[in-house]
């Protein structure tokens, strides 16, 4: 059985590791618990990547196949539990709750991992074949419950860099364990501003320019995951790509023309396969 983790923090001849899970929220789907005493995870796919997609192109008359690009796809997410009770009733009433629990659409489906939570919006996808009882099944029953979750799950608390009283164009390296990209939003707060009519935002190889006129207070808001750009919160027009973090190496930089004076902040959630 797992306890304070759905990963065993402990070798499984270790005797304490075989206690009972605890009643703490180690899986929740809708803010609402699935690991507790009576409901017990037994095995999880959660470390499984998501589904890719390969875009591919055959060349005419010859044998050549070139991929042009590959998607991450969904992510199914099978787990496995024990529903145990002391009594047929309280099981029927316990197979009622959780049925109550997981047949709900695109929810978020949390799980803790090194005492984070990494969160993704789910929906269960056999509620037709979740329970399979046979007639020794009085006071536990086993259940296999299949979660698609249509993006990558994501940290739930946000990470922040923040950069104050910038005078220059400056480069910076962000360094991380994930294993998916990232959506940032980039905030650049004016305090004093001359002249200034470009920025340039850049990540690697991919980089976004804004082409407007900036005054002193200016808020500029570069929200990847929206796909925006917001100047005191009205969206304005730009160009190029929106950069993303990529895992493991980062290398970002901004380049403001002109005289200005500006704090910046990259805040970021850290996300995984």
């Amino acid at each position: 059985m797992y306890n304070e983790n759905i990963y065993n923090l402990e070798p499984y001849n270790v005797e304490w590791a075989w206690v009972q899970a605890l009643t703490q929220d180690n899986i929740t789907f809708n803010g609402l618990s699935l690991q507790n005493e009576n409901f017990i995870i037994s095995s999880t796919t959660f470390d499984n990547s998501h589904l890719i997609e390969n875009d591919i192109f055959n060349r005419p008359l010859t044998d050549w196949v070139w991929e042009l690009n590959f998607f991450f796809r969904e992510k199914v997410v099978t787990m496995t539990w024990y529903i145990k009770s002391d009594n047929a009733e309280n099981l029927n009433n316990e197979v009622d709750r959780i049925k109550k629990i997981i047949l709900q659409n695109s929810k978020n489906l949390d799980i803790k991992v090194n005492w984070t939570i990494r969160r993704a919006l789910a929906t269960c996808i056999n509620a037709d074949s979740l329970f399979i009882r046979e007639h020794y099944h009085i006071t536990f029953l086993p259940i296999e419950i299949q979660f698609r979750a249509s993006e990558f799950f994501k940290e739930t608390i946000r990470q922040n860099i923040t950069l104050s009283w910038k005078t220059a164009w400056f480069i910076e390296e962000l360094y991380n364990d994930w294993s998916a990209k990232s959506n940032p939003l980039i905030t650049i707060t004016f305090n004093s501003a001359t002249s200034v009519t470009e920025i340039i935002f850049t990540n690697s190889d991919n980089n976004i320019t804004i082409n407007e006129t900036i005054l002193s207070w200016d808020i500029v808001q570069i929200d990847v995951e929206e796909k925006q750009v917001l100047i005191n919160d009205a969206e304005v027009d730009y160009s190029w790509i929106f950069p993303r973090l990529n895992p493991w190496t980062n290398s970002y930089q901004i380049e403001i023309d002109w005289t200005k004076n500006f704090d910046f902040n990259l805040s970021y959630f850290n996300t995984y396969l």
